[in-house]
């Protein structure tokens, strides 16, 4: 099964951990074309208004606690 990165973690940490992480409709409106051409690579589409997060939705959370350092 094909799946995102972030999606991934979100699976793993429900599945192991019973974590569930916050989803939110995702929205590709900036640089549109950009994720077209991205999605296309792998033969998908943009998965636009599908529920989802993203690895920056994992750092914004509250969730989890950032180690080391920013550069």
């Amino acid at each position: 099964e094909k799946m995102y990165c972030s999606e991934l973690v979100s699976k793993s940490l429900e599945g192991f951990l019973g974590i569930n992480t916050p989803r939110k409709k995702m929205t590709f409106d900036v640089n549109p074309k950009k994720w077209e051409k991205f999605f296309s690579i792998n033969d998908a589409r943009v998965p636009e208004g599908e529920w989802g997060n993203s690895p920056g939705d994992f750092e914004r959370s509250s969730l989890f606690d950032h180690l080391g350092f920013y550069y």
